[in-house]
């Protein structure tokens, strides 16, 4: 059995444009397998009405350390909450 990786940290980049949308089909199509997870680290709730105005379905969960990331990146996409200072 391969070792696993240290989980990633993504910036979804800026909050107009398509990253969370990109990181959550990322997340949908990796939560499966064991060796490999990341993060995101940004506003929770920015990326909650961005990929429900995508129509994504995708469950965020706050993260406050890395070593949190790979328990719970099987069953919801970790994010390092970092609110935005303005909307």
């Amino acid at each position: 059995m391969r070792e696993k990786l240290a989980p990633l940290v993504l910036t979804p980049g800026e909050p107009g444009g398509v990253g969370a949308e990109i990181a959550v089909k990322a997340w949908q199509g990796l939560r499966t397998q064991h060796e490999f997870s990341f993060a995101l680290i940004g506003d929770i709730e920015h990326l909650r009405k961005c990929c429900d105005g995508a129509a994504l379905a995708a469950n965020f969960q706050p993260v406050a350390e890395l070593k949190d990331v790979a328990k719970h990146f099987a069953d919801a996409l970790p994010v390092l909450h970092r609110p935005l200072p303005a909307t």
